[in-house]
């Protein structure tokens, strides 16, 4: 028989295994940003991207990278609304959420 305990742990680590999944399909969306910063459709992308990425990383133990992803994602939408583009500022921003993800995906592989 299975303590509460030991079913939590089970079913966090299911989660985190979710995450570290669409984590990957993320990472594509960024790189594709990172490729084209330019375009609408990747800009598009990548702002649901860091959304998703800030909105979960951190309860799921990922702290810096849910930091990085909401300071990212912060940056990009002010840019847009100052500047209707992208700055490299926020090209590096998106460019160490990429990197820390690949950092976890690598990890988990």
């Amino acid at each position: 028989m299975m303590s509460g305990q030991s079913t939590l742990e089970e079913g966090l680590s299911r989660i985190r295994q979710s995450f570290v999944t669409r984590l990957s399909g993320y990472s594509v969306d960024l790189l594709a940003f990172l490729a084209a910063p330019s375009s609408i459709e990747t800009v598009d992308s990548a702002l649901f991207a860091l959304h998703k990425i800030s909105g979960s990383a951190a309860t799921l133990g990922f702290s810096e990278l849910g930091m990085q992803s909401k300071q990212a994602e912060e940056i990009l939408r002010e840019d847009l609304t100052k500047y209707a583009y992208p700055s490299d500022i926020s090209v590096d921003a998106v460019r160490v959420v990429y990197l820390t993800s690949q950092e976890i995906l690598d990890a988990s592989a």
